[in-house]
């Protein structure tokens, strides 16, 4: 965003980014809601600093100089929170009459802890150059402002091109943007876009390659709000789906997909916690489109296991047949996975969750008891959660005694289980309740691992059944999965599961 402000300002923004194919742009740019207006198109030229030991990337900041013509604004930038396609940032904007930054700003705006970091000189690290053409458009008691940048990235020896739809609040209502993003959806092919161009410039720079990426730890405090923890974790899980996304759709990397997976379950997890701010209707349609993309991310996945465990096993006992067949499965379920996230209907279904993170029906007069829940003290209700997951998992019986599909219900509660220990942890402080949770993950970690091996060999065995002139099991046992490995796998979980029931919960 660029503003034509003068002095020491602050503000914060927010944004959808999208990712739009090139040969899609006159599409854009012919759309209805855009040709209503006149649209303004500049030059900007942006030299984005840091220190040679990357601090302001470090701490989740940018400082750029951008040109136009004969203005060069400086601005420091930081992500308020992990974005899943809604960008919420502070920035600090002051103008320029020379194209140098201005370091003593940047160490009076930043954090008290960088402020010894920042004395040394800044240097360029990347340049980023783009033609924008910017829309300004009025919705319903909002003001947003709609941006095409079309360019190129340049950082070390490398560059990258541009093409990226920004959608931003102006003024008045916040729901405008995803109004307004819907539309122009519905109309033009759009991939909601997790990175930023800095956070792309400085991949280029490093030379990284961004791969597939772990969960983000969530930080949560006994201060929040449940609605706030909701708005913080659910963040947290688009952010790690939309990152990996982004992975697979351009190098179809298994880690990336099974990445999807799990921020998709763990997204599961939080609605079923939350369920009560929800409205029937939004549940219904919510869960019923996470569950149907987690299913196909599963077929996707579970091909992957079986691929990698028979790749693992001597060449000359696989049948060639086999493995081809397999293959082939893999790709046909990769492009399905690829076909579903890049089409129409995926990204209005992210546009309706984003939409309901930010501003949902719980902030409306006419659910005045979801408000209230919302604004109910964090810690209440994060133990009355992990209390009613602890209790489903002590309903099951040992795991030696379950047959393979009430493991596979007992695997999943674990993971669920797993997810409220990660999101509310933290929330338990001290030395008791900090060792005590350290301990029961452990075990927990442990029993959903081996659950995990177990309905792997089950899938596996009925996916190789399906290949001509396979059996599942002859092959599995190749491939080391024989009956010797399936008990140690139970004696395994079943200690697990004996010490998790053992120890006293960490919310108590």
């Amino acid at each position: 965003m660029i503003s034509q402000r003068h002095g020491n300002t602050r503000n914060f923004e927010r944004e959808l980014k999208f990712a739009i194919a090139p040969q899609d742009a006159g599409k854009l740019k012919s759309h209805p809601l855009l040709t209503a207006v006149r649209r303004r198109e500049q030059q900007l030229v942006s030299t984005y600093f840091d220190t040679a030991g990357r601090v302001l990337e470090k701490a989740g900041m940018s400082l750029r100089l951008r040109t136009s013509g004969d203005h060069i604004i400086q601005t420091l930038k930081w992500q308020a929170a992990p974005s899943g396609g809604l960008f919420v940032r502070g920035e600090y904007e002051i103008e320029r009459s020379v194209p140098e930054p201005d370091l003593g700003y940047v160490r009076l705006h930043c954090p008290a802890r960088l402020r010894k970091e920042l004395k040394g000189p800044l240097q360029p690290i990347m340049y980023i150059e783009v033609q924008r053409t910017e829309w300004p458009i009025r919705w319903k008691g909002g003001e947003v402002s709609v941006t095409l940048d079309e360019g190129v990235i340049l950082g070390g020896t490398k560059s990258q091109p541009i093409h990226e739809l920004e959608v931003e609040h102006r003024r008045g209502d916040v729901r405008a943007i995803f109004a307004v993003a819907r539309q122009i959806a519905k109309a033009v092919p759009l991939r909601l876009e997790a990175a930023t161009k800095s956070e792309r410039g400085y991949r280029l720079a490093g030379n990284e390659t961004g791969g597939p990426e772990k969960a983000r730890p969530v930080k949560l405090n006994r201060s929040m709000t449940v609605i706030s923890a909701f708005q913080v974790i659910a963040s947290s899980c688009l952010h790690h789906f939309a990152v990996n996304e982004a992975v697979f759709v351009a190098a179809r990397v298994p880690e990336a997909l099974h990445q999807m997976r799990v921020a998709t379950r763990r997204l599961l997890s939080l609605i079923s916690f939350c369920e009560e701010l929800f409205s029937k209707q939004e549940r219904a349609t919510l869960d019923a489109e996470i569950r149907r993309a987690f299913k196909t991310f599963g077929r996707a996945r579970d091909l992957d296991i079986v691929l990698m465990a028979l790749e693992k096993a001597d060449a000359r006992e696989i049948p060639l047949a086999v493995l081809d067949g397999l293959r082939r499965k893999r790709e046909a379920a990769y492009a399905r996975v690829i076909d579903m996230v890049t089409s129409q209907r995926f990204c209005l279904r992210m546009l309706d969750l984003l939409a309901f993170v930010e501003c949902g029906s719980w902030a409306k007069a006419e659910s005045a008891s979801r408000r209230t829940l919302g604004r109910q003290q964090l810690h209440i209700g994060a133990a009355r959660i992990l209390q009613r997951q602890w209790k489903r998992l002590g309903k099951f019986g040992r795991v030696s005694h379950l047959d393979a599909k009430k493991r596979h219900k007992l695997r999943i509660d674990a993971k669920t289980f797993r997810d409220t220990c990660e999101f509310f942890g933290d929330l338990f402080t001290g030395p008791k309740p900090s060792r005590r949770r350290k301990q029961l993950l452990k075990s927990l970690y442990t029993l959903q691992d081996a659950l995990g091996a177990l309905n792997d060999r089950v899938s596996m065995e009925e996916i190789l059944d399906q290949e001509p002139g396979a059996k599942g099991a002859h092959l599995l046992k190749l491939a080391g999965l024989d009956d010797v490995s399936k008990r140690a796998l139970l004696e395994s979980g079943g200690k697990a599961q004996r010490r998790l029931f053992e120890m006293t919960p960490f919310w108590v």
